[in-house]
């Protein structure tokens, strides 16, 4: 059986933040295709530009230290981005665990 998916990586064109996407081809949406197409273009128009390494700052909510000395020391050719996020926590991801009366692990109980 062969799976028919398209995939790849949406860019901001300004800031150059990336985003996976990906879906399969009895999905394809033309509109979302076009809009994909746009942004990459736009993006190369734009020279192509990368975000700052790490911004967002997983890494800031752990470790105190001074983030732009160590960003000019280990990538010293990067510049950071102006409109860098500070760092905040994830969001988080909700479930609903069904359970209760008739389960199978009740008799357990």
């Amino acid at each position: 059986m062969t799976k028919h998916n398209i995939r790849g990586i949406e860019r901001d064109p300004l800031t150059g933040e990336a985003a996976p996407y990906g879906y399969c081809t009895r999905h394809r949406n033309h509109d979302d295709d076009w809009r994909i197409r746009q942004q990459l273009r736009q993006w190369n128009e734009n020279g192509r530009p990368e975000p700052a390494p790490n911004a967002g700052g997983v890494l800031r909510r752990y470790i105190n230290t001074d983030w732009d000395d160590l960003y000019k020391w280990a990538a010293p050719y990067q510049t950071p981005s102006a409109g860098a996020k500070p760092p905040t926590l994830p969001r988080p991801k909700l479930m609903v665990i069904h359970g209760g009366v008739g389960m199978a692990n009740d008799q357990d109980r």
